[in-house]
């Protein structure tokens, strides 16, 4: 599965919530159930000085990938 961001500043969260897995901060919330850790979420935050927090749980949940993009500061 694959999250873009926007070409402005974005501040995205992904958390778990019990055995689910959720992204925040976007326009659109992404709730993922039934992942497995060799699924994975790539999370593009594109342009902007984009802060991306990944909570150390969904590690057990899913396989995560960050690209911040260009305009990081």
């Amino acid at each position: 599965m694959t999250v873009n961001g926007t070409d402005r500043a974005d501040r995205i969260d992904v958390e778990t919530d019990g055995a689910r897995v959720d992204v925040e901060g976007l326009k659109t919330e992404v709730r993922i159930t039934g992942g497995e850790t060799i699924d994975r979420l790539q999370v593009n935050s594109l342009g902007g000085n984009d802060d991306v927090d990944v909570e150390q749980a969904v590690f057990s949940l899913i396989g995560v990938a960050v690209d911040l993009g260009s305009g990081q500061r």
